[in-house]
């Protein structure tokens, strides 16, 4: 007879799952095992049937736990670093062409962030404090009107206020918009000098 609560129904199928675990793993892997050719071409039909809504709930579940999916992600990466590697260099192998367009089209979408990554890696190769973001760099370019902060040319490169040679940091305060010829010009001096 079914039951007419079912919440109860629910409640009495967790609890007798939760007490026969292993007997029930056990029958779904042997089950598994006898029919795994059947088991996958009815997947197989399932997903091509019904691809736009698969991929609709799979696009909602990972808005829905960004966070959570990010956190498993990086704590796989940790765990499994060699193989991890392993993976992305084969994927990059096999997928030369796709993956140089893909980082071209990044670079493009995503100028500002590119540069700050830039920067980022100058600056640990010179050991400098701090460092910057791209939505920090964004905005000092935005302080500068998006011109060179020297000559008001429209801007080329990011420049450091203090060289890193001479102990300058990674600092937004001391990052600034700069045209090629007074970034080239400037070098590794300061602005003042060259001005005096």
């Amino acid at each position: 007879m079914p039951y007419k609560d079912k919440a109860q129904a629910a409640s009495n199928d967790k609890a007798y799952r939760a007490a026969n675990k292993a007997e029930i793993d056990a029958y779904q892997k042997a089950y598994y095992t006898a029919n795994k050719a059947e088991i996958t071409a009815r997947v197989k039909a399932y997903r091509a049937a019904n691809k736009a809504e698969i991929a609709a709930r799979a696009k909602a579940y990972r808005a829905a736990n960004k966070a959570e999916i990010a956190a498993r992600v990086k704590a796989y990466a940790a765990a499994n670093k060699a193989l991890v590697a392993a993976q992305q260099k084969a994927y990059h192998a096999a997928n030369k062409a796709l993956v140089a367009a893909r980082n071209q089209a990044y670079r493009k979408a995503n100028p500002i962030a590119v540069r700050a990554t830039h920067q980022r890696r100058r600056g640990h190769k010179r050991n400098a404090s701090g460092h910057c973001t791209a939505e920090q760099l964004k905005g000092r370019i935005a302080f500068f009107g998006g011109c060179c902060a020297y000559c008001k040319s429209p801007y080329a490169h990011i420049d450091h206020a203090i060289p890193l040679s001479r102990g300058g940091s990674q600092w937004p305060a001391n990052l600034r918009p700069s045209c090629a010829p007074c970034n080239l010009a400037k070098h590794a001096r300061t602005w003042r000098e060259i001005t005096l």
